[in-house]
């Protein structure tokens, strides 16, 4: 039985990071919150301001592939704070819960880090060749288009 409650629990998280992510995209990353400014800044004014929609999507400066990833500490923060709801269905549930949907966490913060760096550092993998990589990448080019329109449009 923990098998099993360890397969729900890593579902669940994949399905729940997907919400999560885009839901600390959208109000977070994009905005400035009042009491903490570090994820507005680093990704709105630092990460965008390098890659934009146009040639630049794609690194052009080698000192800029560190502006790719998150900082280091990102993970562990984000991991745990997926990780929080599932702590407290698991002591209800099954503490194998838990463990599968820390294990997703993991996978999906790795899986990620990784397809955001071929993004913006591409190498002709096979992996960016595949249709999923193609949608994934077409939609994140998408957002950062939308984004400075919009913006441009506020300050005219």
């Amino acid at each position: 039985m923990s098998f099993v409650w360890s397969l729900v629990g890593f579902a669940a998280m994949v399905v729940f990071a997907s919400f999560f992510e885009w839901t600390l995209h959208r109000f977070v990353l994009h905005r400035p919150l009042w009491f903490f400014h570090h994820p507005f800044n680093a990704h709105a004014l630092v990460h965008h301001r390098i890659f934009r929609a146009d040639h630049t999507y794609h690194v052009q400066n080698r000192t800029d592939e560190g502006k790719i990833p998150m900082n280091w500490w990102n993970g562990p923060v984000l991991i745990l704070a997926g990780c929080l709801p599932f702590t407290g269905l698991a002591a209800f549930i099954s503490w194998w819960f838990l463990l599968g949907a820390f294990a997703a966490a993991c996978a999906y913060y790795t899986i990620y880090e990784f397809l955001h760096w071929c993004m913006h550092k591409p190498k002709h993998r096979l992996l960016e060749r595949s249709g999923i990589f193609f949608v994934l990448n077409a939609s994140s080019a998408a957002q950062v288009t939308v984004r400075i329109i919009s913006r441009d449009a506020v300050t005219k």
